[in-house]
Protein backbone atom coordinates (compact mmCIF):
# COMPACT_ATOMS: atom_id res chain seq x y z
CA UNK A 1 0.00 0.00 0.00
CA UNK A 2 1.90 3.31 -1.29
CA UNK A 3 1.46 6.68 0.50
CA UNK A 4 3.39 8.40 -2.62
CA UNK A 5 2.12 11.36 -3.88
CA UNK A 6 0.65 11.97 -7.23
CA UNK A 7 2.74 13.81 -9.72
CA UNK A 8 0.98 17.31 -10.11
CA UNK A 9 0.97 17.22 -6.35
CA UNK A 10 4.78 16.53 -6.17
CA UNK A 11 5.28 19.51 -8.10
CA UNK A 12 2.66 21.88 -6.25
CA UNK A 13 4.65 20.65 -2.87
CA UNK A 14 8.21 21.66 -4.66
CA UNK A 15 6.96 25.24 -5.64
CA UNK A 16 5.01 25.75 -2.36
CA UNK A 17 8.54 24.81 -0.56
CA UNK A 18 10.39 27.50 -3.05
CA UNK A 19 8.15 30.09 -2.25
CA UNK A 20 7.54 29.76 1.08
CA UNK A 21 12.02 29.93 1.21
CA UNK A 22 12.10 32.85 -1.36
CA UNK A 23 9.19 35.12 0.29
CA UNK A 24 11.25 34.69 3.53
CA UNK A 25 14.45 36.36 1.97
CA UNK A 26 12.70 38.50 -0.23
CA UNK A 27 11.33 40.26 2.98
CA UNK A 28 14.99 40.85 5.06
CA UNK A 29 18.65 41.59 3.99
CA UNK A 30 22.36 40.00 4.41
CA UNK A 31 22.87 42.30 6.29
CA UNK A 32 19.73 42.22 9.13
CA UNK A 33 20.58 37.96 9.10
CA UNK A 34 24.26 39.04 9.70
CA UNK A 35 23.39 41.27 12.32
CA UNK A 36 21.18 38.33 13.80
CA UNK A 37 23.65 35.82 13.61
CA UNK A 38 26.22 38.07 15.33
CA UNK A 39 24.60 37.13 18.65
CA UNK A 40 26.85 33.93 20.14
CA UNK A 41 24.92 32.77 22.65
CA UNK A 42 21.08 32.79 20.47
CA UNK A 43 23.17 30.87 17.79
CA UNK A 44 24.20 28.34 20.09
CA UNK A 45 21.12 28.29 21.81
CA UNK A 46 19.73 27.67 18.06
CA UNK A 47 21.71 24.65 17.51
CA UNK A 48 21.44 23.08 21.05
CA UNK A 49 18.17 22.74 20.84
CA UNK A 50 18.03 21.94 17.02
CA UNK A 51 20.88 19.89 17.00
CA UNK A 52 20.76 17.72 20.71
CA UNK A 53 17.76 18.81 22.25
CA UNK A 54 15.40 17.90 19.64
CA UNK A 55 17.18 14.59 18.58
CA UNK A 56 17.07 12.99 22.24
CA UNK A 57 13.57 13.72 22.74
CA UNK A 58 12.69 11.91 19.57
CA UNK A 59 14.58 8.69 20.91
CA UNK A 60 13.14 9.18 24.23
CA UNK A 61 9.46 9.51 22.38
CA UNK A 62 10.14 6.14 19.90
CA UNK A 63 11.32 4.31 22.97
CA UNK A 64 8.73 5.00 25.17
CA UNK A 65 5.72 5.21 22.89
CA UNK A 66 4.65 2.21 21.44
CA UNK A 67 4.53 2.82 17.56
CA UNK A 68 5.14 0.72 13.99
CA UNK A 69 9.06 0.41 12.91
CA UNK A 70 8.20 2.80 10.02
CA UNK A 71 6.72 6.01 12.59
CA UNK A 72 9.60 5.56 14.51
CA UNK A 73 11.84 6.20 11.73
CA UNK A 74 9.80 8.86 10.08
CA UNK A 75 10.35 10.74 13.89
CA UNK A 76 13.96 9.98 13.78
CA UNK A 77 14.33 11.25 10.46
CA UNK A 78 12.57 14.33 11.41
CA UNK A 79 14.46 15.22 14.28
CA UNK A 80 17.58 15.24 12.55
CA UNK A 81 16.82 17.38 9.80
CA UNK A 82 16.82 21.20 11.90
CA UNK A 83 14.19 23.89 11.44
CA UNK A 84 12.23 24.24 8.35
CA UNK A 85 9.73 26.55 6.65
CA UNK A 86 7.17 25.31 9.39
CA UNK A 87 9.63 26.57 12.45
CA UNK A 88 10.41 29.49 10.81
CA UNK A 89 6.25 31.08 10.45
CA UNK A 90 6.58 29.44 14.30
CA UNK A 91 9.29 31.68 15.37
CA UNK A 92 7.83 34.73 12.77
CA UNK A 93 4.36 34.18 14.66
CA UNK A 94 6.16 33.78 18.66
CA UNK A 95 9.05 36.81 18.40
CA UNK A 96 7.04 38.95 15.37
CA UNK A 97 10.79 39.45 14.38
CA UNK A 98 11.26 38.35 10.75
CA UNK A 99 15.14 39.11 10.57
CA UNK A 100 15.46 36.88 13.57
CA UNK A 101 13.39 34.12 12.03
CA UNK A 102 15.49 34.05 9.03
CA UNK A 103 18.29 33.95 10.60
CA UNK A 104 17.85 30.89 12.47
CA UNK A 105 16.64 29.02 9.06
CA UNK A 106 19.58 29.84 7.37
CA UNK A 107 21.57 29.26 9.98
CA UNK A 108 20.03 25.51 10.93
CA UNK A 109 19.69 24.96 7.01
CA UNK A 110 23.66 25.63 6.46
CA UNK A 111 24.63 23.90 9.58
CA UNK A 112 21.91 21.18 8.63
CA UNK A 113 23.66 20.14 5.41
CA UNK A 114 26.70 19.81 7.31
CA UNK A 115 25.64 18.03 10.47
CA UNK A 116 22.24 16.60 9.67
CA UNK A 117 23.95 13.30 8.07
CA UNK A 118 26.42 12.41 10.78
CA UNK A 119 23.34 13.41 13.47
CA UNK A 120 21.02 10.78 11.27
CA UNK A 121 23.35 8.17 11.28
CA UNK A 122 24.26 8.16 14.72
CA UNK A 123 20.71 8.25 15.66
CA UNK A 124 19.31 5.87 13.43
CA UNK A 125 22.07 3.63 13.95
CA UNK A 126 21.80 3.56 17.23
CA UNK A 127 18.04 2.91 17.39
CA UNK A 128 17.08 1.31 14.22
CA UNK A 129 18.78 -0.42 11.38
CA UNK A 130 18.33 2.25 8.62
CA UNK A 131 19.87 3.78 5.46
CA UNK A 132 19.83 7.07 5.33
CA UNK A 133 19.79 8.80 1.76
CA UNK A 134 22.77 11.31 2.51
CA UNK A 135 22.87 12.29 -1.00
CA UNK A 136 19.05 12.38 -1.43
CA UNK A 137 18.75 14.65 1.73
CA UNK A 138 21.74 17.23 1.54
CA UNK A 139 20.13 17.86 -2.55
CA UNK A 140 16.75 18.12 -1.07
CA UNK A 141 18.12 20.93 1.26
CA UNK A 142 20.74 22.73 -1.26
CA UNK A 143 17.78 22.67 -4.43
CA UNK A 144 14.52 23.55 -2.03
CA UNK A 145 15.59 25.42 0.88
CA UNK A 146 18.95 26.85 0.99
CA UNK A 147 19.12 28.13 -3.09
CA UNK A 148 15.61 29.43 -2.81
CA UNK A 149 16.97 31.53 0.44
CA UNK A 150 19.96 32.76 -1.99
CA UNK A 151 18.09 33.33 -4.76
CA UNK A 152 15.43 35.77 -2.47
CA UNK A 153 18.55 37.99 -1.06
CA UNK A 154 19.82 37.82 -4.36
CA UNK A 155 16.71 39.55 -5.83
CA UNK A 156 16.16 41.68 -2.90
CA UNK A 157 19.92 43.82 -3.17
CA UNK A 158 19.85 43.70 -6.72
CA UNK A 159 16.21 44.29 -7.69
CA UNK A 160 14.54 45.99 -4.77
CA UNK A 161 11.12 46.95 -6.19
CA UNK A 162 10.85 44.21 -7.67
CA UNK A 163 11.30 42.00 -3.99
CA UNK A 164 9.29 44.39 -2.60
CA UNK A 165 5.95 43.59 -5.31
CA UNK A 166 6.91 40.05 -5.14
CA UNK A 167 6.45 39.91 -1.11
CA UNK A 168 2.84 39.98 -1.01
CA UNK A 169 2.40 37.09 -3.28
CA UNK A 170 4.89 35.21 -1.98
CA UNK A 171 3.93 35.09 1.26
CA UNK A 172 0.01 34.85 0.31
CA UNK A 173 1.28 31.72 -1.48
CA UNK A 174 3.83 30.25 1.13
CA UNK A 175 1.17 30.61 4.17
Amino acid sequence: MGTGLWPTDKIFLMIFIVFSMMSITLQVTLRQIAAVLRDGTLVMRALIINFVLVPLLAIVLVQLIPMALDVKRGILLLAVIPGDFLAFNFTRKLCARIELAAAVLFLLTFMGVLLAPVSAHWILQSQLPVAVPYEKMIKGILVYVALPLIAGLALNRSFPKLAAALQRPFTVFSG
